[in-house]
C-alpha cells in the first residue's frame, strides 16, 4: 500500500513594516500647481536588514517631486519581511497624495 501524500507546510511570510519613512516636504512651483492634487507610488525593495536596497516610481507623482521621493527613500528603514520567522528581502508599495496648499 502506498505510503500516505504527505501536504507542504504552509510558509509564514510577514511583510516588512515600516520604522521610518518620511516623505519630502511638497513645494510647488506655481500658484497653479499649488490648488491641484497629484497622487502617484514608489515601490520600495527592503532587504534582510531593513535597509532599502533599490525604490522606483510605480506611479508618478509630479517630476520634481519623484526625484526627492526617490533620494528620500534611500534613508527609509523597515523591519523587514519574515519567513517562517527568519528575515528575507521584500517590498512595499508607498502610497502617495500631494494635497492642495490649505486644503
Amino acid at each position: 500500500r502506498p505510503a500516505p501524500a504527505t501536504r507542504p507546510v504552509a510558509q509564514v511570510f510577514t511583510p516588512p513594516t515600516a520604522i521610518s519613512q518620511s516623505l519630502p516636504r511638497w513645494v510647488p512651483p506655481d500658484n497653479a500647481t499649488a490648488r491641484r492634487e497629484f497622487s502617484g507610488a514608489v515601490r520600495v525593495l527592503i532587504d534582510a536588514t531593513g535597509a532599502v536596497t533599490d525604490a522606483m516610481m510605480v506611479r508618478p507623482v509630479f517630476p520634481t517631486y519623484d526625484r526627492l521621493v526617490l533620494e528620500a527613500a534611500r534613508s527609509w528603514r523597515y523591519r523587514p519581511a519574515t519567513r517562517d520567522g527568519a528575515a528575507v528581502t521584500g517590498e512595499v508599495v508607498v502610497e502617495i497624495r500631494l494635497r492642495p496648499l490649505g486644503g
